[in-house]
């Protein structure tokens, strides 16, 4: 899934507008689905809305208008006690599947310089990493997802395999963002630039020699810089 033209499919049915309206009130009505289906704990029609979605829109307005509103919804107003857990863990893998679906068949063009995305250190939030990959592929970029808790020391040695132009490093929590795994890497000179994203970074910003973004498209934007470099 490259830069070619997306075909408009039929919205997902499947439950009334009003009741799908108990979440995000005022929100894309896609996302107050998702999130009824999430806390319906109906997997099959969670992976419905994403694919229908990610096969109407690109991968960032999925992700700002119905991904992110819909996780919000259920971590953020819902009891863990009444479900509310269970539906965000399930949201979470069907959103990471619905993902991985757009990247994975995505195939590097021919003379493109590799571009890795992890998360650092202790950090096992990867959501993130599959919907940059996704938008990436939508952008025309093919990159390799090394996962969730990769050490800084694993991190350089598959810069130093790779030479890629640019690494992207999540860290959701100042818990997992260790400056010095950041700092180490641009050191090193083995990638062209080194991205970090997450809130997990905030208090390493001044000391790391690694560029900072804070939303998706600005991840997007980071590495087309860097592949657009000489």
């Amino acid at each position: 899934m490259g830069q070619g033209t997306r075909v408009p499919r039929p919205r997902p049915g499947g439950e009334p507008a009003a009741a799908a309206g108990a979440f995000l009130p005022g929100t894309r009505l896609d996302a107050r689905r998702l999130a009824h289906a999430a806390m319906a704990l109906d997997d099959r029609q969670i992976l419905t809305v994403l694919r229908v979605c990610l096969a109407c829109d690109e991968t960032q307005v999925t992700w700002e208008d119905v991904i992110l509103p819909a996780l919000a919804a259920i971590g953020g107003h819902t009891p863990r006690a009444c479900g509310g857990l269970a539906a965000e863990h399930l949201l979470c893998s069907c959103t990471s599947a619905a993902l991985t679906e757009v990247w994975a068949g995505f195939t590097r063009p021919g003379g493109q310089p590799p571009v890795l995305v992890c998360a650092a250190a202790g950090e096992q939030h990867t959501l993130p990493l599959h919907a940059l990959a996704a938008s990436l592929a939508d952008a025309g970029i093919g990159c390799s997802v090394l996962g969730a808790d990769l050490p800084g020391a694993a991190i350089q040695a598959a810069a130093a395999r790779l030479r890629p132009a640019a690494v992207f490093v999540w860290s959701q929590t100042p818990a997992t963002g260790d400056p010095a795994a950041l700092a180490g890497l641009a050191a090193s000179g083995l990638a062209g630039r080194v991205i970090a994203g997450g809130r997990g970074w905030r208090s390493a910003r001044e000391a790391t020699g690694a560029e900072h973004v804070g939303a998706l498209a600005d991840a997007v934007s980071a590495v087309q810089a860097a592949l657009a470099r000489p």
